[in-house]
């Protein structure tokens, strides 16, 4: 099975989501409840749904899986359950409103756990939302600057990661100086 959900990675890397689909059922299959890696495969499976536009899937599995995952699961798991449903409500639905305060979620998570990649992800998404709910350019820069600074004071934040923070920052100063 180890081997199964390496080749399911493999192929969700590829963004061969149809194939993945087929493989995550397959596994699901053949795994219970009580492995260790079922409720991994799970959340690879909510990924997958939430690629494929599958709405109807990626809520059934949210619902049946989110008491169990923010029990027992791992942080990482826990703060990408809360940035695919997210993802879901903002770019499957449209509905921005429903997407924040699952984007702020994931954010406090990340800082919680020092995940600099999801801190600069769920900043990007804010901002997104902020900008598609008309904030002003500069409730949007200070936003940024606040979470900027927690990038800046973890340890081993990834280069790339403090880099897209800046890039999201000047891009709102440009548009501020366009815009005011």
């Amino acid at each position: 099975e180890k081997q199964l959900i390496e080749s399911l990675k493999f192929i969700m890397n590829q963004a061969r989501y149809v194939e993945a689909r087929e493989l995550c059922e397959y596994i699901l299959l053949r795994i219970t409840p009580n492995d260790e890696s079922y409720y991994r495969v799970q959340m690879m499976q909510l990924e997958i749904y939430l690629n494929l536009y599958e709405n109807e899937q990626f809520m059934i599995l949210y619902h049946t899986i989110k008491d169990d995952i923010e029990r027992q699961g791992e942080p990482i798991d826990r703060i990408n359950m809360s940035l695919f449903v997210g993802h879901y409500f903002m770019f499957n639905m449209k509905d921005y409103d429903k997407a924040l305060p699952y984007f702020q979620k994931s954010l406090s998570l990340a800082i919680k756990f020092s995940n600099p990649q999801i801190i600069s992800i769920a900043m990007n998404n804010i901002a997104v939302i902020l900008c598609e709910k008309n904030e002003k350019p500069s409730t949007i820069l200070e936003f940024l600057e606040f979470y900027t600074t927690h990038l800046e004071n973890l340890n081993g934040v990834y280069d790339l990661t403090y880099i897209e923070a800046h890039g999201m920052y000047f891009r709102t100063l440009i548009s501020m100086m366009q815009f005011e």
